[in-house]
């Protein structure tokens, strides 16, 4: 009986495990898998398969799914945990050869991650992450959404008063659009994000630097993570 009582709360315990991962998405960076891997045995004695949708985690359990979605692309795919890692500081998943290029990330480059456990199936399907519409989400007969919209539209957006040079990512018509950017852009750890009005236009900003020469290193640091951008004159 004794026996039994230590087997459920084994069972118990892992459940418990379990429930607390799928409640806490990761953010971090992504890597490839080598290609010179090919074959050789993970830490769960699989041998490596490129062509498969795994992945190495530092503590998952082997076997868990977790969906991992590219930041800059939004693009996401699940794949199955079988081997330990990565061992590097900032990175919190490495993807098999397949995986990763479903999320377009190249050989030998990094991408900005989130992380999180699914029940979802293993598929090789790339999905963009949906981003539902203000308009479309709420029932037409609901009328409470449409008036919570409308406040948060009214919110004003704090306005740089940064006159360097920066690289500019992103430029919206809505506040409310422009607002998420920069949310988002600060959970990537982005620390110096800026928006200037320009009449109708809300422009998100990266950095703020003293000279030209200074923004056209940082835009080019930029473009190996993926990000687009171009450099403009804030004191303009």
């Amino acid at each position: 009986m004794s026996n039994l009582l230590k087997i459920s709360f084994l069972m118990l315990f892992v459940l418990v495990g379990q429930s607390i991962y799928a409640q806490q998405a990761e953010y971090g960076l992504a890597m490839r898998y080598s290609d010179k891997l090919q074959g050789t045995k993970t830490s769960s004695g699989e041998l490596y398969d490129a062509n498969k949708l795994t992945a190495a985690h530092k503590t998952l359990p082997f076997g868990t799914k977790v969906k991992v979605t590219n930041m800059d692309t939004n693009k996401s795919i699940v794949v199955r945990i079988n081997d330990r890692g990565p061992f590097v500081k900032g990175r919190v998943i490495d993807l098999s050869g397949e995986a990763a290029a479903s999320l377009g990330i190249a050989q030998g480059k990094e991408a900005k991650v989130k992380v999180a456990v699914t029940n979802a199936k293993v598929s090789s399907a790339v999905t963009t992450k949906a981003k539902p519409a203000p308009k479309a989400q709420p029932p037409a007969k609901k009328i409470t959404p449409a008036k919570t919209e409308t406040k948060t539209a009214t919110r004003s957006l704090a306005v740089s008063s940064a006159k360097g040079y920066g690289v500019q990512v992103g430029s919206y018509s809505s506040e409310a659009n422009a607002r998420k950017r920069v949310e988002d852009l600060k959970k990537q750890w982005f620390k110096e994000v800026h928006v200037k009005k320009d009449k109708t236009l809300y422009k998100v900003v990266l950095g703020n630097f003293a000279n030209k020469e200074q923004a056209e290193t940082y835009l080019a640091n930029l473009a190996k993570k993926n990000i687009d951008g171009f450099i403009i004159n804030m004191k303009k």
